[in-house]
């Protein structure tokens, strides 16, 4: 029952602190350079470099793009190395409906600009000879085409029977497909894009970002408020001349990327636009927050296997056909580009989601709860390791004593 006594007693106990005052001018300077210290790095690191004041918020983007310029080729049979009759596929006029797959953009903001072009013209759904530079579908007799069988990367199912097709050297397996069969050879001798024009067409960037938690004043969008429609109509974006302008040349983006145009537009690749949102919300919204834009290449150039960017699409349109036939097939080359809105943060996780804002309580107030609190950590820090000093300063006293 010592311990419930002890307890008891205590209760009717009362205990004050001792002031004791040293007169040295070491442990004076050591107080206050450890004042100076403690307040260096909670106000300089703390509050001005980490700004440990402010809130963190989820934030809301949406990117959208739109493709505008009219391309023009005419190039002479010899130079496009194909058939004359193939000719008015390649030879034309071509807008944003022709060369930007889909129409409207991707979902997230990303567009496909088509660069080059196999047209394989008047296709229909039939039998015909599969090509002959596939080796493993050439064959001698028929007995060397299995009845349902087809080449992995052929165009069609095997009939069972080995055909001379027009114009080639070895016979092939005949193949139930859309024939004829695809023309799998670049025009222009595959040294030069069909439609290199295309770098000199234009994307606008739409992007808007909000912070929800904030309120509906923080909202933004990469346009400016002020710009009318003949602005946009006439600036192309500059990273000196003209930073806010929403407006790209196709070219210009390929080469901030590090790369050439006329080399990539041959077989296609694949490009990502990041949009840095770079804001500080202490100060005027509509001035401190603001886009800057980085372009990077994402594929690998120097792949020797399946390189740069294709696929195919079919076109069946009546300006496509030629001879009443009902099919064209396009095996497009191009370059994907994929636009990204990007919000920098200061946590390591580095998701363009958050960012952090002093709008849920007054800076004023916020600052002087910190300065407060700052005052009376000082204190109570720098006390007790004074006292700590005294106590091992008297001992060494005493012991010299």
């Amino acid at each position: 029952m010592g311990w419930f006594k002890r307890s008891v007693m205590g209760l009717f106990q009362y205990e004050t602190p001792i002031a004791l005052r040293i007169n040295s001018k070491t442990l004076g300077v050591i107080q206050i350079l450890l004042k100076i210290l403690i307040l260096c790095y909670v106000i300089g690191y703390v509050i001005v470099h980490q700004k440990g004041y402010q809130v963190e918020s989820p934030i809301t983007f949406a990117v959208t793009t739109k493709i505008k310029g009219v391309i023009f080729t005419n190039f002479t049979i010899q130079e496009l190395g194909i058939p004359e009759d193939h000719a008015v596929l390649y030879n034309r006029i071509w807008d944003p409906t022709d060369y930007v797959i889909p129409g409207s953009g991707g979902t997230h903001g990303d567009f496909f600009i088509l660069t080059n072009a196999v047209i394989t013209p008047n296709q229909i759904r039939g039998v015909c000879p599969e090509e002959e530079v596939l080796e493993d579908a050439r064959c001698s007799i028929d007995s060397d085409c299995i009845l349902g069988n087809s080449h992995p990367i052929g165009n069609g199912v095997f009939t069972g029977k080995c055909v001379q097709g027009p114009n080639t050297i070895y016979k092939t397996c005949e193949v139930r497909a859309w024939c004829p069969v695809e023309l799998d050879k670049l025009p222009l001798g595959g040294k030069r894009a069909l439609l290199e024009g295309s770098r000199y067409s234009t994307v606008l960037i739409k992007n808007s970002i909000e912070f929800p938690l904030f309120g509906n004043k923080y909202k933004k969008r990469n346009i400016l408020d002020s710009s009318s429609v003949k602005d946009l109509e006439n600036c192309i974006h500059h990273v000196k001349d003209d930073p806010s302008c929403p407006i790209f040349r196709i070219g210009d983006i390929v080469e901030a990327a590090g790369e050439n145009f006329s080399k990539v537009a041959v077989k296609g690749g694949v490009f990502r636009i990041e949009i840095n949102w770079e804001c500080d919300l202490d100060w005027d919204f509509t001035k401190h927050c603001n886009p800057r834009y980085s372009f990077e290449r994402m594929d690998i150039a120097q792949s020797e296997i399946s390189p740069g960017w294709n696929f195919r699409k079919t076109y069946t349109l009546a300006n496509m056909e030629l001879d009443g036939c009902n099919q064209s097939d396009f095996f497009i080359n191009g370059t994907p580009y994929t636009a990204e809105s990007k919000i920098p943060e200061t946590s390591d996780d580095q998701l363009p989601h958050t960012f952090y804002d002093d709008a849920a309580l007054p800076l004023y107030l916020r600052i002087t709860c910190l300065i407060l609190f700052v005052v009376i950590f000082t204190v109570g820090t720098v006390g007790n390791i004074m006292v700590t000093l005294v106590i091992s300063c008297s001992r060494i006293k005493i012991s010299k004593l």
